[in-house]
């Protein structure tokens, strides 16, 4: 293959490119493109040197025409992607809103007017999801008001310090500024100058006012995937407000629930935080339930309108709070926490003294808890009914996919807001005098340790039988079995929502039991016995799991794991429940807690400081941010405009004008790497010719999980089209040993590769005998002639599928 002296835009010279698309993590592009060939001592089948011996290696031969696409710095190049982890709640509800978006069908609905208008049952699970998002950033402000103006401005500046009660006012602000931070580390990230003179200003511009839900699909009106930014921009006024509002609520309700505010202020205060929350919904539901079409899709005032009320309830619950004079001796519970109580604990906790707490938000948390759970599943139910009837049983299993995800980002929400207020009291708190965050994060820590410990079962479980028939080395046993595993993912989430809706029928029955920790300052710690089950089942499951690998087989592994419960739970019921109460109670926050969230912590801190650490952070940006944020506008940014858009100027350029010189291009994809690749084939305009164009994807998830999870995105209906459109050029390689890889499931396209004996999973597929025999074939359809140099050996068989 020799260079024609022309050039090739961003490609540079040559006739011939293989552009190489690394996957999750950023693949440095020198590591796509510099493979080292052993030249002494002989290397083994996988390429490596004997144990023990010095060996020389050199670089191969460079092949003219091999580059590399690196994205990775659009999700881990700036250091602000560290904050990106506290966003993991509206991220997870994002995704669980794209898993419900439906299939184009024949006809589809379209911006044009001549075609038809999105059907209603699409506005209203549109509005569902987007409802959702909504309840989970004002649980996440409540969980910044407890923090700032309970335990920071009240417990520690007033009760403890002495300070004057103006700090109530400074710990209000505080809550409002934690808000704006989260807005403006979401901002938009605009790609180029929008249109002007339509209905919403975005940064500098004005774009049309369009939701495209039900209107855009990779495969279909790609364009109005990329070019979306005024519906995440109303949705985010909409967020906006209505958390202030709902924090001003509250917040004013804790202050008066021990004092009468200033009038008129209180009332306004008030006032104004009631018509941000309902501004804020009815933004959202008009642009929801409209056509969505320009013109018609909402009234940008409602959102903006709503942004403005909060942030003066804010301000006036600010200064009301600073302005409030708490008397120096107060009943210890308020009105609402005396009810249900008895006689002899009204009298104890009635006594005058300063309050322990501020009392509203803690009476909120159960009620937020069980409306969410409920709230979740009937946006389920909603989606169930929107599914598509031809896909058989597995929509069904499919429509779990929105609840479980929604319920997942909930108790992650939750158990973050519970860390935090469980670390900030700690680190608050004197022997003398505690800072009480109460008993909802130790509540919670219990909850969700049990939930984390029931569904890492389900996976052992899973993992043990999915071993089934499977040989060789562990590393290769275990990712065959992930890939197993994940072949029906949404299985997964059928176990989160049982989990999830068990786990909420726990809280409930733990809170409304006669030791209400929700109500009494003093008493038993709840359900001690399950925090020292959660540790056992943590260590029965490993050693179990380990067991089964070790003999091969899954009975004993499992025999392993319920002797080591069994045992654990006759110890725990043997064990006093005061002096598992005494001494337990620090084992519940940092199993539940306390350990993830210094694990989340420490990793975020070390990745403000090192671009390494980024990468391994941006692998769950890189997952889950591909798409869009029509459904929740504070997740992380979507990155799968700029690289999608570019990458298709890319292949554009590079194909040129047909009456130039004839110039091809190989698509090499790894991973996300090949959606990436997929998306901007799919979105190439019908006029660009393809006939020098050709894809080979390998180790790809575009069947595996995307198909499983975003079914209206990338279906065998995309593939067929993808197929279509490049003329049969596409290859896709896949190991059985691949844990997230698969084959995509279309006649000529796979090359289903045997077990690899070198137990390298998911990576090096170039270095495989049959990726050359790919770009070969590729090649020779694209009427290209090209000279392999300095390949390694064959590792293992290979087999076409």
């Amino acid at each position: 293959m020799a260079d024609s002296g022309d050039t090739a835009g961003r490609l540079g010279a040559g006739s011939h490119h293989e552009l190489r698309i690394h996957g999750v993590a950023g693949t440095p592009p020198d590591a796509m493109l510099d493979d080292l060939t052993l030249t002494s001592p002989a290397p083994d089948d996988c390429g490596a040197p004997p144990a023990g011996r010095p060996s020389v290696w050199r670089r191969r031969a460079e092949l003219p025409g091999l580059r590399a696409y690196s994205w990775s710095s659009v999700t881990s190049g700036s250091a602000r992607t560290a904050l990106y982890l506290l966003l993991v709640p509206h991220l997870l509800v994002n995704v669980a809103g794209w898993t419900a978006v439906p299939t184009a069908p024949t006809g589809a609905a379209g911006m044009d007017p001549a075609r038809p208008v999105r059907g209603r049952r699409v506005r209203v699970v549109a509005l569902g999801v987007r409802l959702l998002a909504l309840t989970l950033t004002v649980i996440m402000a409540q969980w910044a008001l407890l923090i700032c103006l309970d335990l920071v401005a009240y417990q520690w500046a007033v009760r403890i310090r002495g300070w004057p009660s103006a700090w109530l006012g400074l710990g209000m602000l505080a809550a409002a500024l934690v808000v704006e931070l989260v807005l403006l580390v979401t901002r938009l990230r605009l790609r180029e100058p929008l249109s002007v003179g339509s209905s919403l200003s975005v940064g500098t511009s004005r774009a049309p006012l369009t939701d495209p839900v039900g209107y855009a699909w990779l495969a279909r009106d790609q364009e109005l995937m990329w070019s979306s930014p005024t519906t995440i921009e109303l949705q985010r006024r909409a967020h906006h407000g209505a958390a202030l509002g709902s924090a001003a609520l509250v917040g004013i309700a804790m202050v008066g629930g021990w004092v009468a505010m200033p009038e008129p202020w209180g009332s306004l205060g008030t006032g104004l935080a009631v018509a941000a929350i309902g501004l804020g919904v009815v933004a959202l539901a008009q642009h929801s339930l409209s056509t969505g079409r320009e013109g018609d899709a909402g009234w940008p005032w409602l959102a903006g309108a709503a942004r403005i009320c909060g942030r003066v309830a804010a301000l006036v619950a600010a200064a009301t709070a600073a302005a409030v004079q708490l008397p120096a001796a107060m009943p210890a519970v308020s009105p609402s926490m005396a009810e249900g109580l008895d006689a002899a604990d009204l009298t104890r906790l009635t006594a005058e003294g300063p309050p322990v707490f501020l009392p509203v938000v803690r009476d909120l948390g159960l009620a937020i808890t069980i409306g969410y759970t409920a709230a979740c599943l009937l946006v389920g139910l909603l989606a169930w009914g929107l599914r598509d009837r031809s896909a058989g049983p597995v929509a069904v299993r499919r429509a779990f996919n929105l609840p479980g995800l929604a319920l997942l980002a909930g108790a992650t929400g939750g158990g973050m807001g519970a860390a935090a207020a469980a670390v900030v009291s700690r680190r608050l708190g004197t022997v003398e005098d505690a800072v009480l965050p109460g008993p909802l994060p130790e509540a919670l820590a219990i909850t969700f340790a049990a939930l984390a410990v029931a569904l890492g079962w389900v996976v052992v479980v899973g993992l043990a039988v999915a071993t089934r028939g499977v040989t060789g080395p562990a590393r290769v046993v275990v990712t065959t079995a992930v890939h197993r595993l994940l072949r029906r993912g949404s299985w997964v989430s059928v176990t989160l929502t049982a989990l999830a809706v068990a786990g909420v029928g726990m809280i409930t029955l733990l809170v409304r039991s006669p030791d209400n920790p929700l109500h009494l300052l003093e008493g038993a710690e709840p359900l001690p016995q399950v925090i020292v089950l959660v540790a056992a089942s943590l260590l029965a499951g490993a050693v179990g799991l380990g067991a089964s690998l070790l003999t091969r087989r899954t009975t004993v592994g499992v025999a392993v794991a319920v002797l080591l419960l069994a045992l654990a739970t006759l110890v725990t019921l043997r064990v006093p429940a005061d002096e598992l109460t005494r001494q337990l109670r620090p084992a519940a926050l940092a199993i539940g807690l306390l350990f993830p969230a210094a694990l989340v912590a420490g990793k975020g801190v070390s990745a403000l400081r090192n671009s390494s650490d980024r990468r391994t952070v941006a692998i769950l940006w890189d997952v889950g941010t591909f798409l869009p944020r029509w459904f929740d506008p504070l997740c992380p940014p979507s990155y799968g405009d700029r690289v999608v858009t570019d990458l298709r100027g890319v292949i554009e350029d590079t194909l040129g004008d047909p009456a130039g010189p004839q110039r091809t291009l190989l698509l090499s994809a790894h991973s996300q790497g090949s959606v990436i690749a997929a998306a901007a084939v799919l979105g190439l305009p019908p006029t660009t010719a393809t006939e020098r164009l050709a894809l080979l994807t390998y180790g790809s998830p575009l069947r595996h999980l995307h198909a499983e999870f975003f079914p209206s995105q990338l279906d065998t209906g995309a593939f067929v089209q993808l197929h279509q459109r490049l003329g049969g050029r596409w290859r896709n390689l896949a190991r059985t040993s691949d844990p997230i890889g698969a084959a995509i499931g279309l006649d000529g396209v796979d090359t289903v590769l045997g077990t690899d004996p070198c137990g390298r999973g998911h990576s090096a597929y170039p270095r495989e005998t049959a990726y050359d025999t790919a770009v070969t074939a590729l090649m020779a359809d694209m009427d290209t002639e090209i000279v392999v140099v300095d390949r390694p050996p064959a590792r293992g068989p290979s087999t076409s599928g």
